[in-house]
């Protein structure tokens, strides 16, 4: 069988309508596994209706966490604001408003790049 989302799909809806199911059958996750050099968690979770979770684990990928709090503390003379965009080729949009001068938005990225 091909590897590609609709045949992961039917997959994983024809174990869902199964009445004695039990785990997925492992030809579900080496679908997972194959579309992973190709696709994004979100994809493969959004298409097959798995859980972002069960396919990290499936695929022995760590989660990445996007978010890191800093804070900025900065005379308000002194900040002004600053919109970043940014677009994944998936149409994806992230649409960022900070507040900070230039060297505290320096310090913000360096501080998030460093693992």
């Amino acid at each position: 069988m091909d590897t590609n989302l609709e045949n992961l799909s039917a997959l994983v809806a024809e174990h869902r309508r199964d009445k004695k199911r039990g785990k997925f059958p492992p030809a579900v996750w080496e679908s997972v596994i194959a579309l992973r050099k190709s696709h994004t968690v979100g994809e493969i979770a959004r298409t097959s209706g798995l859980d972002a979770t069960q396919i990290y684990r499936c695929t022995g990928e760590r989660r990445r966490s996007f978010f890191r709090e800093v804070k900025v503390i900065a005379p308000p003379s002194t900040v002004k604001p600053v919109v970043m965009e940014l677009r994944r080729s998936d149409g994806a949009e992230l649409r960022l408003r900070l507040e900070a001068n230039r060297e505290e938005l320096s310090a913000i990225f360096v501080s998030f790049l460093q693992p």
